[in-house]
Formats: C-alpha cells, structure tokens, sequence
C-alpha cells in the first residue's frame, strides 16, 4: 500500500482518529490536577476516619477495651483500638496493620500476658495534656520508674479515642 496514494478525505480521517486519540490519552495520563488528587485524599481519610468506631467515649474505656482483647488475645481485635496509619506514604496508609503485625509477634513470642500486666496498672497522667483530643497514661514500676507511656487522641470524625502509641 502507498502512502502517497491515499485520498484526501482518508488522511483527513487518520489525523482526526489520531488527534482525538492522542486528546484522550492526553487527558487521561498526562493533565494533573493537584487539587483534585488532594480533595480526592482528603475524602478518602475523612471516609475510613469516620468508620473507624473501634474505641471508647473515653481514653479510659478505650484502654480498657484494648487490655480486655489482648486478655483474650485478639490481636485483630486489639489492633484495632490504634489510630489508623496516617502516613500516605506507608504501604499500611490507613490500616491497622502495622499493629496487628507487632501484637502477633508479641503473641508469639509469649509477652501478651506482660503487656495486660503493665497497661493494667496504666494511670492518667493529667500534667502532660496539652488539648481536649490528646490524653497520656502512664505506667511507672514499684520503684517510681517509667515503666511505660500511652499516649490517646481522640478521632473527631468518629468521636472515639484511639491509641496513638504505647
């Protein structure tokens, strides 16, 4: 076939197909709209922030909630008493996993019972509380020593408190 000897209208034809084409192409790999992706993030965060229930009207209630599951030791269940993971970054970006994983070694390395022992003995610690969502529990041992820190935020979207690191 020669190229040259294509009609007039077919190459009108081959540029529009092709022009359409590349506009769509365009458009769908190539046009980035900051905006959008951030509002897209932001709507996906505020969507799981909102779902996750697990957890307590109080810091207290949810730290009692937490010890009761590894009583029974769920790590799923226990796992979920965490602030979801924030970080976009992370492969975990707003799963438990990171917890559940960490609780499962704990498990099988035989350090649940340990752990019930030294969050059971957690008491409020009123002098580092810097916000109505921010609440810290503190563990110390018979000798007054930090033995262990707990720190709680409330999820405004769910109006539960949620542990934030222990």
């Amino acid at each position: 076939m020669k190229w040259r000897g294509l009609k007039p209208e077919i190459w009108v034809l081959m540029v529009l197909v092709v022009g359409v084409a590349g506009f769509f192409i365009w458009n769908k790999y190539f046009t980035y709209d900051p905006v959008k992706v951030y509002a897209e993030a932001e709507k996906r965060y505020i969507e799981a922030m909102t779902a996750d229930t697990y957890g307590g009207k109080t810091p207290q209630e949810t730290l009692d909630l937490f010890v009761a599951a590894l009583k029974k030791e769920d790590v799923d269940l226990a796992s979920k008493y965490f602030l979801l993971i924030n970080d976009s970054s992370s492969s975990d970006y707003l799963t438990w996993n990171k917890y559940k994983l960490e609780l499962q070694k704990a498990k099988d390395a035989g350090r649940i019972a340990n752990m019930v022992n030294i969050l059971s003995r957690a008491v409020p610690d009123l002098k580092n509380i810097f916000s109505e969502s921010d609440y810290k529990f503190s563990v110390y041992d018979s000798t007054d020593k930090l033995e262990a820190y707990i720190n709680m935020e409330l999820n405004k979207y769910s109006g539960v408190w949620k542990i934030e690191s222990l």
